[in-house]
């Protein structure tokens, strides 16, 4: 509260800032009650800096801001808050119920700010002519929202011709139901010189954004955004028909993101004329829903086409979007997605002179009716040699990827990932010219190769060929079931080297030797076992996945687990295995991870021998094994102890997904008096979620058999049938804990379990968990307390 008459005593005052403070202001005059009035700032004659929010533009005196403000962020009207970045000295944010005529001293404001947002600003059809005459020459930042009045930014026929905002820097347009034009009319030729950034979204009846004249103007533009603009049909329109010639260049784009234009067809068209007997609303350019315009049409027509130029674009997002086709040289990357009629990326026809591509990654995403990337083989006359990235996803009709040309190009490939597309092949066999007898496809930096859910896949090439892959070290071929992954050469009684006639995706001998990371399926353990390629060409291998799985793989995982003992992670997915490891070894896996494997029953054999296994063992991670009832084992499933042993390396649990899972550590049967060291006890992190049926941590105290000395996270979420987390006895051990996380667990109560007989009889007075730092707890609607015991709670490090 500000009292009364109080700022107009301030007559010397020359700053006043009030953000995010008073915005309480009185609607009357000066007076001796109350809450202060605008009123009283008109006596504020010194006054040169201004920061103030006022909610109700009804209540502002007509003269108010007249005075020669230098410096100011005024917010009027409801709606705003104090975010921006601030760049200018002269901000202004209006939000005006009734007409903006009748407000002379904002008028003055509008004259000289830098920074301009409008919302809902009622008698304003045209902003430049309806709210400031003059061009707006000091605006650098334009923001206009939230209006359905507005038709147009600039009216050029309705003011005498001027620079207009020679100055701005930015220009966002946003939800403008009405508006059709963001120029109308010619433009000065020091219009828009400075404008930088462009940005437009949920503009309905916008069905271009400038006209020819008009950007050519746009000399700086660095950044362009189109969004949501459901009738959008052209970015530039070409009003002048004798303009077939001049190329308009956007030489300073840097980025350009079009996004939900339905209708596009072209970022520059003709304006065209509607056929007699033809009623539309959009009579400037073709619209995609009227047969009768479609004689309009070319048959080449492009989304970008031979008359707009990017020569620096870096940056070009592209999605929701319907009938394209691209040519850019210097474009480094494409990412195309969410493009439902898209059936063509690059067509290269038409061209006789060499041009090399720039692009260095292209990521292509669900486009249903694509047909081809590249639609016909350059042979050479176009090459992408700077290709280091290419990904393409859920493109079902897509049926190669690559001519043949253009992968022969690709020696700086890098990365190549396919996943859940109908392609057959990966590089197609030439239609048009007589393929070569013979291809050598070379991959010399290749180093990730996805080939995942393509169920068509049946080769490489069609043809006679052979493909290297020197510096491969990620390989991760999946669900591909039509074509045989690996394969050797066959060696004549001469010595001479040849293709196998039925040709594998991989020759072993054309891979390299230093492949770090693997996925196998069942089929591949069979093929290893009837020695039709031998696992001696992975030597180096540090991951390996094996995907796929059945119980009957068990006969020859046995042997092959054993013969990759340098292996360090281990990643079982996708498998119908009721159970794992049923044998001795893997002394070097320091990492094991379990992923929808839903009819595993228990990780472990209850025949293992005594010696220990994974004894290197650091994490270990099960996710989505809904068959799993606990995932540490009892002692009735090892009758020795010591086979428990081999998890005294393991720093890191995570459990998640496994629908059974009632109890993480089944201690039935051990005793403390057993004589042995406690259990895992470098276990520093432990992570369970979304397990609906877990009950307990732990099914007896574990008080000597478990004692996590060096536990410090603990995160728990969405375990709907767990009451709490810690036994009295065990808390005492916490010394090293130090964040704690719980959300979404309807029946938690308490953290530490409420005292037994073990606390009863205790001399201790306090539980203190010395490092203890942060607490976090989210949705446990029955919580009630951290600890409800008889000793004091003592957390001396905690901060949040």
């Amino acid at each position: 509260m500000i009292p009364a008459n109080a700022l107009s005593k301030l007559s010397q005052l020359e700053a006043l800032y009030m953000s995010n403070s008073f915005d309480r202001w009185e609607a009357d005059g000066i007076r001796n009650q109350g809450n202060a009035s605008l009123a009283e700032l008109e006596y504020l004659s010194h006054l040169m800096t201004l920061e103030i929010q006022i909610l109700d533009a009804n209540i502002l005196p007509k003269h108010l801001f007249s005075n020669g403000l230098q410096s100011y962020r005024i917010l009027i009207g409801d709606g705003w808050d104090w975010n921006g970045n601030y760049e200018t000295s002269r901000m202004l944010k209006l939000n005006f119920k009734t007409s903006i005529h009748s407000e002379y001293g904002v008028k003055v404001l509008l004259r000289e700010t830098e920074d301009l947002y409008l919302d809902e600003v009622r008698g304003a059809e045209n902003v430049l002519y309806d709210i400031d005459g003059d061009g707006f020459p000091q605006l650098k930042h334009l923001h206009v929202q939230n209006n359905t009045v507005i038709q147009h930014i600039i009216n050029s026929t309705k003011w005498a011709a001027c620079d207009a905002f020679p100055i701005l820097e930015s220009l966002i347009l946003e939800n403008l139901m009405n508006l059709e034009k963001i120029c109308h009319g010619q433009l000065a030729a020091g219009s828009f010189n400075k404008l930088g950034i462009l940005e437009v979204s949920n503009c309905n009846r916008l069905t271009n954004l400038f006209s020819l004249s008009t950007a050519r103007c746009l000399l700086q533009l660095r950044v362009m955004e189109v969004r949501s603009c459901p009738n959008m049909e052209a970015i530039v329109i070409d009003e002048d028909q004798d303009s077939n010639e001049e190329v308009v260049e956007f030489n300073q784009l840097r980025s350009l993101k079009l996004d939900g234009l339905p209708h596009l067809r072209s970022f520059r068209s003709k304006m065209k004329k509607a056929p007699p007997g033809i009623e539309s609303r959009h009579k400037q350019i073709l619209t995609a829903d009227e047969p009768a315009f479609e004689e309009f049409l070319s048959e080449e027509l492009s989304l970008f086409n031979r008359m707009v130029a990017f020569s620096n674009l870096e940056n070009l997002n592209l999605r929701e979007m319907n009938d394209m086709k691209k040519r850019f040289q210097r474009l480094e990357k494409l990412n195309v997605d969410n493009c439902f009629s898209l059936q063509e990326i690059y067509q290269l026809e038409g061209f006789n002179v060499i041009e090399a591509f720039e692009l260095r990654k292209l990521s292509i995403k669900s486009l249903p009716s694509l047909k081809h990337v590249w639609r016909k083989d350059p042979q050479g006359v176009f090459t992408f040699q700077n290709l280091k990235s290419v990904e393409v996803s859920n493109c079902d009709v897509l049926k190669n990827l690559f001519p043949a040309s253009i992968a022969e190009s690709l020696l700086q490939l890098e990365n190549l990932t396919i996943i859940e597309c109908g392609v057959e092949e990966i590089v197609a066999k030439p239609e048009d010219v007589e393929p070569a007898p013979y291809y050598c496809f070379k991959f010399p930096q290749l180093t990730s190769l996805k080939l995942i859910e393509l169920s068509e896949l049946r080769s490489f090439y069609p043809g006679t060929h052979i493909s290297e892959w020197q510096k491969l070290k990620c390989l991760e071929v999946r669900n591909c079931r039509k074509v045989r992954k690996f394969g050797l050469e066959e060696v004549h009684e001469e010595g001479q080297h040849s293709i196998p006639i039925q040709q594998p995706l991989l020759l072993l001998e054309k891979m390299s030797p230093n492949l770090e990371e693997l996925t196998l399926e069942h089929k591949d353990l069979i093929a290893i076992q009837h020695g039709q390629f031998s696992f001696q060409h992975f030597s180096k291998l540090k991951v390996l996945t094996l995907s796929n799985l059945q119980n009957r793989s068990q006969i020859f995982l046995i042997g092959f687990l054993k013969a990759v003992h340098y292996v360090e992670t281990i990643v079982v997915e996708s498998s119908n295995l009721e159970e794992l490891f049923s044998c001795e070894g893997f002394t070097l896996v320091r990492n094991l991870k379990l992923f929808n494997v839903d009819n595993l029953k228990q990780i472990w054999d209850e025949d293992s021998r005594l010696k220990p296994v994974l004894q290197h063992l650091e994490t270990l991670s099960v996710n989505g094994c809904n068959s799993l009832t606990n995932i540490v084992p009892s002692s009735s499933s090892f009758p020795n102890l010591a086979t428990l042993e081999f998890l005294n390396k393991l720093e890191k649990l995570q459990v998640e997904y496994c629908d059974s899972a009632e109890i993480v550590f089944d201690l039935e049967g051990l005793s403390v008096d057993d004589g042995h060291t406690e259990l895992l006890p470098q276990l520093s992190k432990l992570h369970l979620a979304n397990l609906p049926m877990l009950r307990y941590l732990w099914n007896k105290d574990p008080l000597g058999i478990l004692e996590f000395n060096n536990l410090r996270l603990l995160h728990v979420e969405n375990c709907n049938s767990l009451k709490n987390i810690f036994t009295w006895s065990t808390a005492l051990c916490l010394m090293q804990l130090e964040q704690i996380k719980l959300s979404n667990c309807n029946t938690i109560e308490e953290i530490i379990e409420k005292e037994g007989p073990e606390e009863a009889t205790s001399s201790a007075d306090k539980m203190i968990l010395p490092s203890l730092k942060f607490v976090d707890l989210e949705c446990l609607p029955k919580f009630s307390s951290f600890y409800s015991g008889s000793s004091n709670l003592e957390c001396l490090s905690l901060k949040s």
